[in-house]
Parts: structure tokens; sequence; C-alpha cells
């Protein structure tokens, strides 16, 4: 190889390797996420874990150097690196179940580590070795590390928006770990054959073929399983599945059930979501609402049913596409619009009569959507008499009922009136998560005497149970305001998000492999 291939070649080494490594990070807790969620945690874990690993490369890159500077060590280092990136699809599975005992924050740091710290330490360990290849001469290593640096800074520059904009959501993680082993095997090819080493090139082809041998040669599905999964993909926020088991639909956001229907009558089969059927009885003349958080679409659909228009908003693109095509949702029920809830309800002229938001169960909540400024900005475009409704999912009493009393208090300083309940307290569930149901509005908060009369369907005795037996008791004094400045609301439900996760993992585990 002359002088001014083996140059460019480096560069474009370089280039490759640095998006490799941003592809690796952002790909990361998108492996984690199903397991351990995507919330902070996650994020800080899979940071902590790069830095970490790149540290020991670049020192490990530079002896290594010193000792051995030549292009093939170089190549042979880079091919370590795409064959210990193909089994992580495969062996992820195992690996994040592992550490799920464990605190969540620990485990997602320990998984992490198991799976990514040979490729990134490899990874660091390329450039300082690349510099040590470029630099002839003493009085140049300045400007020629300076090149390299910027070369492979604009290759994690491309990767990181490749990723996230087109990637991610177009052909999903464990392809995109196949493709990334794939290209940096590739670099290795490449090198032996402009070398016109051509048997080295011809074994070096079949090696390139592993992980197309892991992505298609075996499958850890249950065959014999009665779980169908009927839908798969993943977007920029996350994983998306949807099964049948019998007469029943599910749909999960990174392996976290977010809702259910009988695939007979299209009906929810999770009780909870019954309680915002109930939001008419408040506002018995309200003909309009908005939902933030779509999901499968099954309050859109009840309150159809009371002739109430409902506007849907959800940040998830993908999840129109899923509630049309495999929950039944009409174009009778309302319109769907893909943003953010607080932009929506920031930049929207329209008023409702009742606004319903359901997006607090995983652990990456949208914060912003909890605090008093966001509660505000809701309370503008609420029609005279107007109601909010909020689902959240918490610990009714005990130590970490810190979570739900926050959220009372914080709507208490915007709404005169505010009313919670939850089946916790008439089932027995004191020490257990459960569907904390909020509702706020400046007008009374009074249910007709005769309310089950005017509620539709078999739900009559829940909703009777509800409000005549799980009201929980308030108190202005506990709790935080929360605050656009300060809102620890992922530090204080996370027990919560641990054990509902942990719950999921035991009582549905078989999900985890499809």
């Amino acid at each position: 190889m002359n002088k001014s291939i083996k140059k460019y070649y480096l560069f474009i080494t370089l280039f490759v390797t640095g998006a490799a490594v941003m592809v690796l990070e952002l790909i990361g807790t998108r492996v984690i996420a199903p397991t351990y969620g995507s919330g902070l945690f996650v994020w800080a874990s899979l940071i902590t874990v790069a830095l970490t690993c790149l540290s020991i490369g670049y020192w490990l890159g530079g002896k290594y150097a010193d000792k051995k500077s030549d292009f093939k060590n170089l190549y042979i280092i880079i091919l370590i690196v795409g064959l210990s990136i193909a089994p992580i699809p495969k062996l992820s599975k195992f690996v994040l179940m592992l550490g799920t005992d464990l605190d969540f924050r620990i485990g997602a740091l320990l998984s992490a580590y198991i799976l990514f710290t040979i490729p990134l330490i490899l990874l660091g360990m390329v450039s300082p070795y690349a510099i040590k290849l470029a630099t002839s001469e003493l009085k140049v290593l300045g400007s020629t590390a300076g090149k390299l640096y910027a070369v492979s800074t604009s290759g994690s520059f491309v990767g990181t928006l490749l990723t996230g904009f087109i990637l991610i959501p177009n052909i999903g993680t464990e392809k995109i770990l196949y493709l990334q082993s794939l290209i940096l095997i590739l670099l290795w090819v490449i090198y032996q054959l402009i070398n016109k080493k051509y048997i080295a090139g011809l074994v070096s082809l079949c090696i390139f073929c592993l992980p197309i041998i892991f992505l298609y040669g075996f499958s850890l599905k249950n065959k014999e399983s009665n779980i169908k999964l009927v839908y798969k993909t993943e977007s920029i926020y996350g994983q998306i599945k949807v099964f049948d088991e019998g007469d029943e639909r599910k749909i999960y956001f990174d392996n976290i059930r977010q809702s259910s229907i009988n695939l007979n009558t299209y009906l929810c089969t999770a009780t909870p979501y019954y309680s915002f059927e109930s939001v008419h009885l408040f506002n018995p003349n309200g003909k309009n609402a908005l939902l933030i958080g779509l999901a499968g679409a099954n309050i859109p659909r009840r309150l159809w049913e009371y002739g109430i228009n409902t506007d849907c908003v959800d940040i998830e693109q993908k999840m129109e596409y899923v509630a049309r095509k495999y929950f039944g949702f009409l174009d009778c029920f309302g319109k769907i619009y893909i943003k953010d809830g607080r932009v929506y309800v920031k930049k929207t002229d329209k008023k409702y009569d009742f606004v319903v938001i359901d997006v607090f169960t995983g652990e990456d909540i949208p914060f912003h959507l909890l605090t008093k400024e966001g509660f505000q900005d809701v309370k503008k475009i609420l029609n005279e008499n107007g109601i909010v409704a909020i689902n959240y999912l918490g610990e009714a009493y005990g130590n970490d009922s810190i979570g739900w009393k926050s959220v009372n208090k914080t709507l208490e300083n915007v709404f005169n009136n505010v009313r919670v309940f939850s089946l916790a307290k008439s089932a027995g569930l004191k020490d257990k998560v459960s569907n904390i149901i909020f509702f706020a509005s400046d007008n009374q908060l009074i249910y007709p005497k005769d309310f089950e009369k005017q509620v539709k369907g078999k739900i009559a005795q829940y909703i009777i149970d509800l409000y005549s037996k799980c009201e929980l008791e308030t108190d202005s004094n506990e709790g935080i305001v929360l605050m656009d400045n300060y809102c620890p609301i992922e530090f204080i439900r996370k027990n919560v998000a641990q054990r509902v996760r942990q719950k999921q993992i035991q009582s549905e585990s078989q999900r985890y492999f499809f």
C-alpha cells in the first residue's frame, strides 16, 4: 500500500470509527431501555460506561502504538471491534435479565459494562494508534493529531445524526448493530484487498458474513408460546410491541404495558381507564376533550359513546399507525396530532371541556407536564367548568407516596378543587403500586346523586366503587410544588418505576424475547 492510499484510507477509517462510537452510545440506550427504561439513570449509565471505556482505550492505544505501530495491528483492532458488536443483540436479552433483581441503576450500569466494554475500549484505542501511524516527524505532531481528531469527530457528528434521525426510526436497534459490525469488519476486508492479500481477503469475507449469521441464523423466540407478536417497531423514543394473547390485544412501550383491549368488543380490559370515562359526570354538558398520550386509544372510544369528541396528542408518530391499525381508532373519535403535549397546549387556539393526561407509566416520564407552569398552560385552554384528569402510576401509601402528593400539591396551586382516587384504598393495596386518578377544576367537582344511571355498559359498579370507597385524603402540607426549574419527579418515583418494571419482567417475561 503506497503512502497516499494509506493516508486517505486512514482518514476514512477514523471517520467510520468515530461514527461507530456515537452509534454505539446511542444504540446502547435502546438496547437497555426495554428492561431498565429510557430515563435519566439509563442515560447516565451509558455515558459513564462510554467515558470510562474510551479513557481506558486512549491510554492502552497510546501504549500499544509505542510498542507496535503497524497498520495491520490497527485493522486487527477494528476487526475485533466488529466481531465483538455482532453478538450484542442476542446476548443482551440474557445479560439484561441478570440484573433485574438489583437496584435498577446498578443493573443498568452493570449491563452496560458487560455488553459494551470491549468494543468501546477498542474503539478508544484507534485514535492514538492512528496518530502514531500518521506522524512521521515530531514537528508536525500537533497538526497531524488535530486533523485526525477533526475527522474522527466529524464521523461522530454524522453518526449521531444518522442514528437518531434515520436509522433508529427506520431499521431498528438490532439491524443497526449488525450493520455497524459489518462495516467495521469491511474496513479490515478492504485493508487486506488493498494490500493484495487475496487469500486473507477471502477469509475476511467469510468473517464478514458472521453478523449476518447472528441476524438470521437462530432465534430465541419460544415457538410454543401462545403469545403472538403482531407488530414490532422502534423509533427515536422507544420500542413498540403489540401482542395478541387469546382474545386480548396488548400494547407495550419499552416492555411496559400501556393498554389492552378485547378483540371481540374492542373494549378496554384495564379497569383504571374507566375512571376517565366518568369525567363527564363532573361536567355533563362537556362536548370536547384533549387526550395527551394516545397508546391504545381506549379513552377516545369510550368518550365518543357519550358524544364527546377527543383530540389526541402523542409525541410518537408511529403510535398513530398502531392506534388506527391494531386498536380500531376511527376518525369519528377525533383528530390525532403528533406533537409534544405541552408544545401543543401552548400553541393551540382550541378550548376544551376536558383535558386527560395519560403519559406517566414508565421511567422516562414527561416531567414538564406535571409542573405548576405546565398545569397553568393547560388551564388556559380549558372552557369554563373545564376539568383536568390525570392518570399517575404510584404508591398511594408509604414513603413513595410523596410522588402523588407532590402532584396533588402542585394541582392545588393552580386549581380551586382537586380530588384524588385510587383502587389501592379499597383493595388493600397499601404497599402496592396502583393507578392514582386526579380530577382538577376551578368548578366544584361533585358528581350527581344518580350518577350510576349515567354510566354506560358494565362499568357502573366500578365507578360506584371508585367514587364511594377509593377517594384519598389529601394534605396540602405534604409533598412539594413541582416547578419547571425544579421537578425531581423521576428521582421521587424511581422506586415505583423499578417495582413496576420488575413486576412486568416477572409476570410477562416471555415478551422480552420477542
